[in-house]
Order: C-alpha cells, then sequence, then structure tokens
C-alpha cells in the first residue's frame, strides 16, 4: 500500500524504489520497522499503548469498510446515472441499494459503540475515552487537510470516469 502511495505521489518518492526483484525494499524496511517499535511498546506501561494501537487500527479498519461502502454506493449510482445497465457488470451485488447503506450505518454503531466502556465507568475515563475516539478527529484532520492542499473536491455522479482504465469496456 505504501508503494502505491508513493508511485501516486501521496508519499514520499524514496518507497518507489523497487530492487532488482521487484521488491519495494524501502517501504519493507519501513513497515518491518515500526511494526517492530510498535510490538516493542506494547510490552511497556502496563499493556496501555498496546490498547491504543488495537483501537487505532480496528477504528480505521471501519473507516475503511465505511469508505468502501461509500464507493460502493457511489459507484453503482453513477453506473445507473450515466446510463449504463447494471446487466453489463460482472458482479451484481444482491443487495443493493440498501446493502450499502446498511453497512455503512452499521461501521457508524459500531466506531461510536466501541467506545462504549469510556462512558460506563466511573468516574469516566477521559484516557480510554481518548483510545476510542482520538482516531476520528485525526483521520477528519488528515482528509480535509488533505481535500485544502491537494485542492481536490467531491465528483458529482454524473461525472465520474467509468471508463478510463475500466477492463469492462477495453475489452476486445
Amino acid at each position: 500500500m505504501l508503494y502505491a502511495l508513493a508511485n501516486e505521489e501521496k508519499a514520499p518518492k524514496q518507497f518507489t524504489y523497487v530492487n532488482r526483484r521487484g521488491i519495494p525494499i524501502w517501504c519493507l524496511i519501513f513497515t518491518v520497522l515500526i511494526s517492530t517499535i510498535l510490538f516493542g511498546l506494547s510490552f511497556i506501561g502496563n499493556k496501555i499503548i498496546y490498547r491504543w494501537l488495537v483501537n487505532i487500527v480496528g477504528v480505521m479498519g471501519f473507516i475503511a469498510w465505511f469508505g468502501i461502502s461509500l464507493s460502493h454506493w457511489r459507484f453503482r449510482r453513477a453506473f445507473i446515472l450515466q446510463g449504463y445497465s447494471l446487466n453489463d457488470l460482472v458482479y451484481k451485488s444482491l443487495f443493493f441499494p440498501v446493502g450499502p447503506i446498511i453497512a455503512s450505518l452499521l461501521t457508524c454503531i459500531i466506531i461510536f459503540g466501541q467506545g462504549y466502556s469510556a462512558f460506563t465507568t466511573h468516574p469516566f475515563s477521559f484516557s480510554n475515552f481518548l483510545a476510542a475516539y482520538i482516531t476520528l478527529p485525526v483521520f477528519l484532520i488528515i482528509f480535509f487537510v488533505y481535500k485544502f492542499v491537494k485542492k481536490t473536491r467531491f465528483i458529482p455522479l454524473k461525472e465520474i470516469d467509468l471508463v478510463t482504465n475500466n477492463i469492462m469496456f477495453h475489452q476486445t
């Protein structure tokens, strides 16, 4: 993933280097180094750092699934709005449009519900609250800063490019 981000100029250029076997060696070294450091930190501080890392990774996973659901919903809506037939799709989601909507709602419920223990502990534990929810504001800040700096926008459904690099439209 880091290699792909670097190729899209969304991560430092050094991560695009591959060795003669095609292995993105700097990406591999960086991710192994970070993983090793974080694993080592899990032994320090009565598992507090470990709990924070588990919460952060868990919330990021659900944010990713929320994005997948939103992308699926937007793709199918754009596909229909641009006049294509759903019968042209190689894979047809059985539960569209309800499936992505339910998935989005459930991921939101899970994200907000995962920190319920922070609210039920007496006295209120700000540390537990922060561990459960710090990922949300950090993600939103990074997202909107990226949108502002790169001057990107949400593409209206009618303008989404469904053809470029799409194998379905380029088969002979």
